[in-house]
């Protein structure tokens, strides 16, 4: 071997002996630097998984507390609204108790009890004993004696009596109808009751759930068992989130146990209050923590093993430029990196007979993974013919293939599988090279790549079948959806458009949704959807008109948000509820009319009579109540069945009905019971003259189902004349009247008393 090649030789050697230690330590280097990015992306994303599981679980706290603030706000909103239409003077807070009960306000969870107080501040009634009769210091009662106190007001906590538990006033102001400030109505409710959302098993033990008001103050908190209420929350990261967004998430240390927490926030909708929820990072971190622990002592046993390879590779090094096994040592490592490919690779020499004509291809060399493919070794493989190793002389695609490269002397690809058992099933890109008198070849298995693309074929179709079943669905919802952009243009409608509006989606899709409404339904619209666009949901109800036909809609705008947090458009649903409203009219009159008689009921009269006698006193004109019943009607019922005793009932009213004017209200109060008004009479005398003419009418024989039956009436007059019925209510007129009528029974039926203010 010549000289200066063994000098080539050696320089290599010793270049080799200096850059392993080198290569040692960039690989120890570079791995640390992959453990410390693994790292650090792990703890990203167990950042980003609390994120989000945090805010998921406050937008379910938010919602959770909303809604039971909601029904208190509904209900007690109802009982003002009875406050208010009582004429002035009456017991309010009776019928006001009375109405909050009926609706269940006492069964709602959380609520300790209620109380009524006066506009003095005096505590009128209480579902549970006070321990203060005056309650017109109290901050709630100062803030609603402000005529512009509407809606629900939510008090800081009060510490409960001895033994008692902490409760948060949530206040409404009572007005008279004027709008006079009649009292406050205040509900008790147990702010435990939010702080019961808190689950250890969601939050962990550190976790955090609190409601926040805007003022600071704490209405409730909780972290594993500790409850605060009452205290200043006083954040000032919290503070500086809400000025710039109504919900979101940051970390912070709380001031009142000192712990660090991912938080996420959100303002209730409606009400001064935040939603607040909060994962320990130390709980969150646990794991990972744990694992980081367990992987940097991995790693540095890795880099010790590191440096003892590279450290013993380059004493091998040393000893290569010492040793005569050069030459096998480079062939071997070649070896060694064609077996440590994915990819099967074959060298295969031609074989030809004397004339030159190619018979076969001979195997010359292969890697491990080439002689897997074919299920032998590598020994096994080399120096065998082509048809000696395929069954029957394997698939003709293959001599093809190579006589076409080996000729033309390009490389050649091509793509199909190999009939050998190991390589059944798999799809092998053949790539073929001329080398001299004979082929190189490399075989990728693509297999993967193939089934991903069909899969991906798959979930095409998939989602092209998915869209046409929504589409096949929406069209087929009786309630028209739409889609609007934020420059207010259609980009989607259901089939619902077409059977509202005689008008094809497609000529309304891409326009000005004001294009395709008329002026006066746009402007119905239009406040709606510049709130939907601002972020809010909205939903409201509208009278319109199709083909002619009155029509009512009910619109719900849906905002589109989309990941940066800025509204991308709204969705729109409307659904025709004219026979909803319909039915509610109908339900109306029949919540004011007897059901038998189809005279006006109790609930109507008791609204008539105080109308009436207020018309009395601004007209100065005399006004009269009439008091009827059926003389032995029980015996009627008794002898005859309650078939029968409907029947009279029917005719009674019917007779009575027609022996007053129109004007007069006729109304049964209850079983046998029945009431006239009379208005805008001149004397006493005129009761008495239609009395008689009741009397009369009901005195002729009732002709029903076949009998003849003999039915009379007593009556009981109220008289008040116009001057004084400023000061009769309509209490103590049915009274009178009631009176006046056990005076015509006592005189032997059949016959009218009558009594004046």
């Amino acid at each position: 071997m010549p000289l200066q090649f063994l000098g080539r030789r050696r320089n290599r050697l010793d270049l080799l002996v200096w850059a392993l230690p080198l290569l040692g330590v960039a690989t120890i280097a570079g791995l640390c630097l992959l453990i410390w990015g693994q790292l650090t992306t792990e703890r990203q994303q167990v950042e980003r998984e609390a994120e989000a599981r945090v805010t998921g679980l406050t937008q379910a706290f938010e919602e959770y507390a909303r809604r039971s603030l909601q029904q208190v706000d509904l209900i007690s909103n109802f009982a003002a609204l009875q406050v208010e239409q009582r004429a002035r003077g009456e017991d309010w807070a009776g019928g006001a108790q009375t109405s909050l009960l009926k609706l269940g306000l006492a069964e709602l969870p959380g609520v300790i009890g209620f109380y009524l107080a006066d506009a003095r501040g005096r505590v009128l009634d209480a579902t549970r004993p006070m321990a203060v009769e005056e309650v017109g210091g109290r901050d709630y009662f100062l803030v609603h004696r402000d005529p512009g106190s509407a809606g629900l007001f939510i008090a800081r906590p009060e510490p409960g009596r001895a033994g008692q538990p902490w409760q948060l006033p949530l206040t409404r102001r009572l007005q008279h109808g004027d709008g006079d400030f009649a009292g406050v109505l205040v509900v008790l409710l147990d702010p435990r009751h939010f702080t019961d959302f808190y689950r250890a098993s969601q939050f962990g033990r550190q976790g955090v759930v609190a409601l926040v008001g805007l003022d600071w103050v704490l209405r409730a908190r909780r972290s594993g068992e500790r409850l605060w209420f009452g205290d200043t929350a006083g954040n000032n990261y919290l503070i500086e989130q809400l000025k710039r967004w109504p919900e979101g998430s940051y970390v912070a240390g709380s001031k009142l146990d000192g712990v660090q927490r991912r938080l996420a926030y959100k303002t209730m909708q409606g009400y001064p209050l935040v939603a607040l929820g909060g994962l320990s990072l130390e709980e969150v971190l646990a794991p990972y923590e744990a694992r980081r622990a367990l992987l940097l002592r991995l790693t540095a046993l890795a880099c010790l093993a590191l440096l003892l390879a590279f450290g013993g590779l380059s004493l091998a090094a040393a000893s290569l430029r010492r040793s005569q096994a050069a030459r096998e040592r480079a062939r071997a490592q070649f070896e060694a990196a064609w077996d440590a490919s994915t990819d099967a690779f074959w060298m295969l020499r031609a074989e030809r007979d004397a004339r030159g004509n190619l018979l076969d291809f001979r195997f010359s060399h292969c890697n491990a993974r080439g002689a897997q493919l074919l299920g032998k070794s590598k020994e096994e493989l080399i120096g065998r013919l082509r048809s000696e190793v395929f069954p029957d002389g394997g698939d003709s695609r293959f001599l093809m293939l190579y006589c076409a490269a080996l000729r033309s002397r390009r490389t050649l690809q091509d793509e199909f599988g190999l009939d050998m058992p190991a390589a059944r099933g798999l799809s092998l890109q053949h790539q073929v090279v001329p080398v001299g008198d004979g082929v190189a070849l490399t075989l990728r298995d693509v297999t993967a790549e193939r089934q991903r693309e069909a899969a991906m074929l798959r979930t095409q179709a998939a989602l092209q079948a998915t869209e046409k079943r929504l589409r096949d669905i929406t069209d087929n919802l009786p309630v028209l959806i739409s889609y609007v952009d934020t420059q207010e243009r259609l980009s989607f409608l259901n089939a619902t458009f077409r059977a509202w509006t005689r008008m094809e989606p497609e000529q309304a899709l891409g326009r000005p949704i004001k294009e395709v409404l008329d002026e006066r339904r746009y402007a119905q619209r239009a406040p709606w959807l510049r709130r939907a666009l601002a972020g809010e949901r909205v939903s409201f109800e509208l009278e319109s008109e199709r083909d002619g036909q009155p029509l009512w809609l009910r619109n719900d705008y849906v905002p589109d948000f989309g990941p940066d947090g800025v509204v991308q458009g709204i969705y729109g649903l409307s659904q025709d509820i004219t026979v909803l409203k319909e039915v509610q009219r109908e339900l109306l009159a029949l919540a004011r009319h007897d059901s038998l008689t189809g005279l006006a009921n109790r609930h109507q009269f008791d609204e008539v009579l105080p109308l009436a006698l207020a018309r009395a006193a601004r007209s100065g004109r005399a006004l009269a109540l009439l008091f009827l019943d059926v003389d032995k009607f029980k015996s009627i019922n008794d002898s005859l069945g309650h078939a029968m005793g409907d029947a009279v009932l029917k005719e009674f009213a019917r007779r009575l009905r027609e022996s007053v004017r129109s004007v007069d209200l006729v109304a049964r109060l209850a079983g046998d019971e029945f009431v006239v008004i009379l208005e805008e009479l001149s004397g006493e005398e005129e009761p008495a003259l239609v009395a008689h003419k009741i009397a009369a009418a009901i005195a002729r024989p009732f002709e029903l189902e076949g009998q003849r039956l003999q039915v009379t009436t007593s009556i009981g007059i109220a008289y008040q004349s116009g001057g004084g019925a400023a000061t009769v209510t309509p209490a103590a007129l049915l009274q009178r009247a009631d009176e006046a009528l056990y005076e015509a029974k006592g005189a032997g039926r059949n016959t009218f008393r009558q009594t004046a203010f």
